[in-house]
């Protein structure tokens, strides 16, 4: 079932879906990482998402 072509919007979906925090009134696949943001106004089944913060990373990484 997973695989790597999913959408990362997608695959959070999919998982609160599958736990019961978001309804099936929409697959997987029409979400956008739009959706998951403070403007987007996703309404849970249970519970809600908390205000966004920044997370600012430092040094380098490589990607192999």
């Amino acid at each position: 079932m997973w695989s790597f072509q999913y959408f990362c919007s997608e695959r959070v979906a999919l998982a609160y879906q599958r736990m019961g925090y978001l309804g099936k009134r929409y697959p997987p696949n029409e979400y956008t990482s739009h959706d998951f943001s403070e403007m987007g106004g996703l309404m849970l089944t249970e519970g809600t998402l908390s205000n966004e913060f920044l997370i600012k990373a430092t040094g380098s990484t490589t990607v192999a």
